[in-house]
């Protein structure tokens, strides 16, 4: 990539509590559930209209905003960069949040969502889907440290990563190879022995 750029990847955090708020009163429930549910009257995509067009309003001109999946975003940020760039992207990373946890109002009905937000700022060298990937590591390192939260990647998150998939992975092969086995250990009271 020439230049400085920052990538932001932004997921709608799928287990965070989304509040109905209408006519028949107060509800909670999966924001996944909630979506889905809504999305078949159509009022689930207009959530994420509203929602894109609340970001498109609160990024600088510079930016490209491109939706990867149900819930995910990127964004592509160019036009900041020397000293404090990494403040500004996460000051900026910030607004996005305070945006996105404002109530949407659709069908006569407000939803509450908050989001995980992951940043990467790019090094020479580095290609635009790396980039990326290290945004969404970010991102998922936000959502383990308890959702509507923003982390700026760094190098040790990769190997972090890559630790707990080799782990993942272990504990997979060993439980096809039957090598786990429970051991049972009682506890006694030295004193009452029992």
């Amino acid at each position: 990539i020439p230049g400085e750029y920052h990538a932001v990847k932004v997921s709608v955090d799928e287990d965070a509590a989304g509040m109905l708020i209408g006519r028949g009163g107060t509800t909670a429930e999966s924001v996944e559930h909630l979506v889905e549910r809504m999305a078949s009257n159509a009022a689930g995509d207009r959530v994420l209209e509203v929602l894109t067009e609340r970001l498109t309003q609160a990024l600088p001109a510079e930016t490209v905003l491109g939706r990867l999946a149900g819930d995910e975003f990127a964004l592509f940020i160019d036009g900041i960069s020397g000293q404090g760039a990494q403040e500004a992207i996460k000051h900026l990373s910030n607004d996005i949040l305070e945006v996105i946890s404002q109530p949407f109002h659709v069908n006569q009905q407000e939803v509450f969502l908050s989001a995980s937000i992951g940043v990467a700022c790019s090094r020479p060298g580095d290609a635009a889907e790396q980039l990326l990937r290290n945004a969404d590591i970010a991102m998922y390192g936000a959502k383990a440290a308890g959702k509507a939260r923003l982390a700026v990647f760094q190098p040790q998150m990769q190997e972090q990563l890559h630790d707990r998939l080799r782990l993942e992975q272990d504990i997979d092969l060993g439980l096809a190879r039957d090598e786990f086995f429970l051991e049972f250990q009682p506890v006694v009271d030295l004193t009452s022995r029992e």
